[in-house]
């Protein structure tokens, strides 16, 4: 009996890096990421929303925080080129937010506020934007660690 408790003991401690998840950092996310987001935006305090969809690239410098990019997209069929900038907080957990400054067309735009969940080891990141009047998500795809 006592050597099986043994063995069982043995089993579950060679188990557990089979369980342990791998606490998430910054650098994590560093490289090159594909970027498209679809919902829907309200253009103004009480207009209807509006279908949004975009395209882009977005690059996390090497520590992984300071996140650039730029997107084209399409704003109920008008076309916008937009560039952004924004730090990120990353959680162990692999939670996060991040605040983007933007520029649409080159004019200065309100900033865009993102919860997120860095999946696969930093290879995808699902996020939502939480500002109000907006309901979009957006998947980035890492194409390459540089």
């Amino acid at each position: 009996m006592r050597s099986v408790l043994c063995l069982a003991a043995i089993v579950c401690v060679l188990a557990l890096p089979a369980f342990a998840q791998t606490a998430c950092t910054p650098q994590m996310t560093r490289g090159l990421y594909s970027v498209a987001c679809s919902g829907y935006v309200s253009p103004g305090p009480d207009a209807p929303l509006v279908p949004i969809r975009a395209l882009g690239t977005v690059r996390a410098d090497f520590s992984g925080s300071v996140f650039t990019g730029t997107a084209t997209f399409s704003l109920g069929g008008t076309m916008v080129e937009q560039e952004v900038t924004g730090t990120q907080v990353l959680k162990e957990d692999c939670t996060g937010t991040i605040k983007y400054s933007v520029k649409n067309n080159g004019q200065s735009a309100p900033d865009i506020n993102v919860r997120f969940n860095v999946l696969n080891g930093g290879n995808k990141i699902r996020g939502m934007v939480t500002d109000p009047g907006t309901v979009m998500s957006c998947t980035l795809d890492r194409m390459s660690m540089n």
